[in-house]
């Protein structure tokens, strides 16, 4: 398996997962719950996987922060040093790997202390309310969708977009100190 991902691109593991993380997206019980409520069209469904997608890019990069930035950048460091000068390399290649290396500082700098926060679970939770439903499931009696519904939704969506479950009790204490 592991010669099988080196003989991939970056953009064909990227798309590969990607089109893996979809496929989880829409096997979970809270995205389907959502899209029942919503009565979703194409483009709504669209538009909420997209978002899914870059919050979890983005709880992916937030990850990547502190000691393991400092590992990838001594590894980027060594493949450096180890093709030379670089002068033989294209313009891109050369940008690519000195923004790949600033990125790279710059996580590293942000090591860990403490309780780390999670800024991409509120920020989740805020462009979420795009996609809360205005109507509940029962369109005949036009109930709105509860809020504590709506929580236990994004909870199950948020265990795909993280990797980890965020308790309903998360989203109720973030709601409550954004008002």
């Amino acid at each position: 398996m592991k010669q099988l991902e080196h003989s991939l691109s970056i953009q064909e593991m990227r798309a590969s997962a990607e089109a893996d993380f979809l496929r989880r997206l829409r096997a979970n019980r809270g995205y389907q719950r959502l899209a029942e409520i919503r009565k979703f069209n194409e483009r709504s469904l669209s538009l909420l996987e997209a978002s899914c997608w870059l919050h979890q890019r983005a709880a992916t990069k937030n990850e990547m922060r502190g000691r393991r930035a400092k590992a990838a950048l001594r590894s980027l460091d060594r493949f450096i040093s180890s093709i030379g000068d670089g002068f033989w390399l294209s313009d891109a290649i050369a940008g690519s790997l000195d923004t790949l290396r600033r990125d790279l500082e710059r996580l590293a700098s942000k090591a860990r202390r403490g309780r780390p926060a999670d800024p991409v679970a509120k920020t989740f939770r805020r462009n979420m309310k795009i996609f809360v439903p205005l109507a509940g499931a029962s369109q005949r009696t036009r109930r709105a969708a509860s809020q504590d519904e709506i929580d236990e939704i994004l909870a199950d969506i948020s265990a795909v977009v993280f990797g980890r479950r965020v308790s309903v009790s998360s989203f109720t204490r973030m709601r409550k100190r954004d008002r």
